[in-house]
């Protein structure tokens, strides 16, 4: 509630609820001599009680560096959400789901290989080495023509590393059209080491092979 003086009923002091001021009323201020009024806009009133820097989104504008105050999540998971502006609607803010960022978990793809006519001990580095320690999640293979392809692949240290290596699977895998694997007998790859595919044999004319691989 505030106080106010009716200056057209004999100037007696009555009680009216701040609900009942329109938005856009500027806002009195008593100045202590007599009735004196002085008209203060709301941008005023926000100074006068040190309220000027406040915006609607004062929740979204923090201090450098705040965010090493909140815990860390060490394995985000598909539905954990990431704060972001969208450029396409006016940097309105918005959230993106973890698992929109990548394959499941936040996975990331390599860069895809293509063997044209592959062949027979064809070995190929799918990525040389990895900057930080990682699991392949994911293998995608297809096979354009001909039979079939059997293959693996070999996680080696990239120093120097031309052959040998553990494989991802015990057993080779045959592709005859397209695959997708999501089971491992070795998924993990150390830091600096790399993947690298390796053709065992190749039944008929085909033509071109890809493999790509996920890691997270």
């Amino acid at each position: 509630m505030g106080a106010f003086e009716d200056f057209v009923n004999t100037e007696l002091p009555l009680r009216i609820s701040i609900a009942a001021v329109p938005t856009n009323l500027n806002f009195p201020r008593f100045t202590g001599v007599g009735r004196g009024v002085e008209e203060r806009t709301a941008a005023q009133v926000k100074s006068d009680i040190g309220l000027a820097n406040v915006t609607n989104d004062a929740q979204l504008k923090r201090s450098a560096n705040d965010f090493a105050g909140f815990g860390e999540k060490a394995t985000p998971v598909d539905n954990d959400r990431i704060l972001i502006e969208d450029s396409a609607a006016s940097y309105a803010k918005k959230y993106v789901k973890f698992s929109k960022l990548g394959g499941s978990g936040g996975g990331l793809w390599l860069p895809k290989i293509t063997l044209a006519d592959p062949v027979a001990n064809d070995d190929f580095p799918v990525v040389v080495a990895v900057a930080q320690a990682a699991t392949i999640t994911k293998v995608m293979a297809v096979q354009y023509g001909g039979n079939n392809v059997v293959w693996n692949l070999k996680i080696r240290n990239w120093t120097g590393a031309t052959s040998g290596g553990n494989s991802v699977w015990t057993g080779d895998k045959t592709t005859n059209a397209n695959n997708t694997y999501t089971s491992f007998d070795n998924a993990a790859v150390a830091q600096y080491y790399g993947v690298y595919l390796v053709v065992t044999s190749v039944s008929g004319t085909v033509s071109q092979f890809d493999v790509l691989v996920e890691v997270s």
